[in-house]
C-alpha cells in the first residue's frame, strides 16, 4: 500500500516537473519525507513546496489515506511539519561547506554561527 503511495507521488510530482531527491521512511509509521532537490532558483522552490504538499494530500486521497502536515500528533509520536534543510557552499565552490570549519571547537565557521544565529533573532517573525 505504501509502495503504491509512493509511486503515485513520484509520477505525479515529475508530470509537474517537481524535482524529488527522495521519498523516504521516518521514524512514525506511515511518516514518509518527501525530500525536493537543490535548488538556485528559490522562489520556483518556494512555489514546488506548495505544489508538493497539495500533490501529496490529493495523492492521499486516492489511495484511501489522510495527509497529515501537524507538527505534532501526540508527545510521544515524531512530528510531521514541514521543515527546511539548509546547504550552503563556499562561493565558486560546488563542494566545500561555508558551515564546516573543523579547527572551531564546534566545528562550525563563524558563518555558520551568524547564520543560526540569525535564524534564532527571527525566528519569532518566522
Amino acid at each position: 500500500e505504501q509502495e503504491d503511495f509512493i509511486s503515485t507521488l513520484y509520477d505525479q510530482l515529475e508530470r509537474q516537473d517537481i524535482p524529488v531527491e527522495l521519498i523516504h521512511s521516518e521514524s512514525a509509521p506511515g511518516q514518509l519525507e518527501v525530500v525536493l532537490s537543490y535548488s538556485d532558483d528559490i522562489l520556483q522552490l518556494a512555489d514546488d513546496i506548495v505544489y508538493a504538499r497539495e500533490t501529496v494530500t490529493n495523492v492521499a486521497k486516492q489511495h484511501g489515506m489522510k495527509a497529515l502536515f501537524l507538527p505534532k500528533t501526540s508527545m510521544m509520536a515524531a512530528g510531521n511539519g514541514s521543515h527546511l534543510h539548509f546547504s550552503f557552499r563556499e562561493a565558486g565552490s560546488q563542494h566545500r561547506n561555508a558551515f564546516s570549519d573543523p579547527s572551531q571547537p564546534t566545528g562550525i565557521s563563524r558563518k555558520g554561527e551568524s547564520f543560526i544565529e540569525g535564524l534564532l533573532d527571527h525566528l519569532p517573525s518566522l
